[in-house]
């Protein structure tokens, strides 16, 4: 498992529709394993290697997705007092944004700063939660003009100031985990396939999309250039077992437990059994979680009829500066990918009748 590239990735700031420099980092390591990059208007990039049985035109495609952004704020304002009013990008939680430090990306470079918070002693017994309104960031001006001197200004991108590291060689914490974690592990599935030799008989396109931080939208675009037959989406899920969740209402899972299978509307009935039936002839632990779309890019390539599943391995602590990860269940993910892969055919039937 290639470490240092996976905290290189993690440490690589990519907000919702500025992925650029994530994306840069993900494609330099991995375009020469690939017959073709396709990559388009948004950032998106897909590494197409084709099958045993590829041909000029309708051949059998399958995608491996996952997301390649981090939730954010926008700069939306500044004070004449020099402070920096935001409008989130992605899911941030007001409840634990105070304090958090942050870098502001601008045109000439990197802003550290940080969200303040009024002493405790200064707050009221009956003060409501903060809003979005309540939020600003201090970079250390007294002025607007001082804040515009430092290159800030309406519209920068801003994300938490947080260096991604593993932890008693067993955990790997930081931002960005949902859903970077996806490409890394598709990173490692991609040199598995190259090093063993093991050819596909379809043509395999590994995608890193954009925007699903702000409505799945990177997928709904490679979806509608790619036009899939199978789609796999990749996206962490909830770690149930950290104090403070109720698990008989959002279900059993622990990270260390190895992955998360996903039962849905939008998840392939066939499909999920030959995913499952996968896991038990590999002896890779699984469980099930039930529920709607689930939120991820599994949605957006069924929009169009291919036939989609989720994979997922537990992460703690979502959308916040601290997300965190078992080594352990990303192995099992890699383990899992390059044994369910060849499990599909080319041309493979789904269909119920």
């Amino acid at each position: 498992m290639n470490k240092e590239f996976l905290l290189k990735y993690l440490n690589t700031d990519s907000p919702s529709t500025l992925e650029i420099e994530g994306q840069k980092v993900w494609l330099k390591k991995l375009e020469s394993y690939a017959d073709k990059v396709i990559t388009d208007n948004y950032g998106n990039v897909a590494l197409l290697i084709k099958g045993t049985k590829h041909k000029k035109s309708n051949n059998f495609k399958v995608v491996i997705d996952a997301h390649a952004d981090e939730i954010g704020w926008i700069v939306k304002s500044i004070t004449d007092e020099g402070f920096i009013k935001v409008q989130r990008n992605g899911g941030t939680d007001n409840d634990i944004t105070q304090g958090t430090q942050v870098k502001i990306l601008t045109e000439k470079g990197k802003v550290k700063g940080f969200f303040g918070s009024p002493a405790i002693h200064l707050k009221e017994k009956d003060a409501k939660k903060v809003d979005q309104e309540g939020l600003s960031i201090d970079v250390g001006a007294l002025t607007k003009k001082d804040v515009e001197n430092l290159g800030i200004e309406v519209g920068c991108f801003i994300v938490v100031d947080r260096i991604a590291e593993i932890i008693n060689d067993k955990f790997v914490v930081g931002k960005s985990l949902d859903d970077k974690i996806g490409g890394f592990i598709h990173s490692e599935v991609l040199k598995k396939l190259k090093e063993d030799k093991i050819k596909l008989p379809y043509d395999l396109y590994i995608v890193n999309s954009v925007q699903e931080e702000v409505g799945l939208r990177g997928a709904r675009m490679m979806n509608e250039l790619i036009n899939p037959d199978v789609a796999i989406a990749f996206d962490v899920t909830f770690d149930t077992n950290t104090p403070g969740i109720n698990k008989d209402k959002h279900g059993d899972y622990k990270i260390g437990e190895g992955i998360v299978l996903r039962q849905g509307f939008d998840v392939h009935n066939t499909f999920l059994k030959l995913m499952k039936d996968c896991a038990k002839e590999n002896d890779i632990n699984f469980k099930i979680q039930v529920g709607g779309s689930g939120g991820t890019n599994t949605f957006s390539y069924y929009q169009s009829g291919a036939v989609t599943t989720t994979l997922s391995i537990p992460l703690r602590y979502m959308h916040t500066q601290n997300e965190m990860v078992m080594l352990d269940d990303v192995q099992s993910a890699i383990d899992f990918y390059v044994k369910a892969l060849q499990k599909i055919e080319n041309n493979h039937n789904f269909k119920y009748f």
